[in-house]
């Protein structure tokens, strides 16, 4: 019920070196993001490698918000040698004073090796044609009832059989219970801007008379496996549900949090 809540994004710490190789310093706590194009820092991240703004390029990125409509001023570039485990490469950084920290984007993290060449493909591709099963093996691990190999055109037994080892083998993976686990941790945390208003709906949203048995069906069913909690006190949010239809006709329980989302603090 405390919309107040946080998303910890993984960090990294990255040397800044010199033109020939000597350490300098180190940027702690960098995002890397692989959903950024160029990596952006803020003004302290100049502070942090020892440079002002009389010290930035012209640049001529233009820089915009997770929204993709607001844009980030922005009042240069600096390019300096960093390096990660090892792997040292030339760090282009657009510099927004609107922003802190710094994001590194997703070529970069490709070539600090943050992210594998292939980004964004699976980093493993499953193949079939007689290729060899690979899988992770511990030491004193017991042996495998998965197949070496897995037939180009198998049979069903086959395919059965297949099936039945890898659910064995991954048995806390492909959980065969009914009821749904738990996962483990700190609870999610959203972390609202300091504008944020309260937004309450007191109202559902109109529902035809001939899906209502099966919505309160679904919504019966979410309570059961404890994946929502009915609240009976008052409180400063509530968003409108919203049940849309798949392709099957079946029917999705959604949410309307649109005011929710725009005072939503992201990384």
């Amino acid at each position: 019920r405390n919309p107040r809540r946080w998303r910890r994004a993984p960090t990294v710490s990255l040397r800044v070196l010199d033109d020939k190789g000597q350490f300098l310093s180190t940027i702690d706590k960098v995002i890397p993001d692989g959903g950024v194009e160029v990596s952006v820092g803020g003004l302290d991240i100049l502070m942090a490698i020892g440079m002002t703004e009389k010290d930035l390029d012209t640049s001529s990125f233009n820089l915009v918000m997770a929204d993709k409509t607001t844009p980030l001023l922005v009042i240069g570039q600096v390019t300096i040698v960093t390096e990660y485990e090892g792997i040292t490469t030339n760090l282009t950084i657009v510099i927004s004073p609107e922003i802190s920290g710094l994001l590194v984007s997703w070529y970069d993290c490709i070539s600090l090796g943050i992210l594998h060449a292939d980004y964004p493909k699976p980093v493993r591709h499953a193949r079939i044609n007689s290729t060899p099963v690979r899988k992770s093996h511990q030491e004193a691990a017991p042996p495998s009832s998965i197949p070496e190999s897995i037939p180009g055109d198998p049979t069903e037994e086959q395919k059965n059989r297949m099936e039945q080892a890898f659910i064995e083998e991954f048995s806390d993976v492909f959980d065969q219970n009914e009821e749904l686990g738990c996962m483990e941790g700190p609870l999610m945390v959203i972390t609202l801007t300091d504008d944020a208003v309260p937004y309450y709906v007191n109202g559902a949203r109109p529902i035809p008379f001939a899906d209502r048995p099966q919505v309160k069906k679904l919504l019966d069913e979410l309570v059961d496996k404890k994946i929502i909690i009915p609240v009976t006190e008052p409180s400063d949010w509530a968003a409108p549900l919203v049940v849309m239809r798949k392709p099957d006709s079946s029917l999705r329980l959604c949410m309307d949090l649109t005011k929710l989302n725009h005072h939503v603090q992201r990384p």
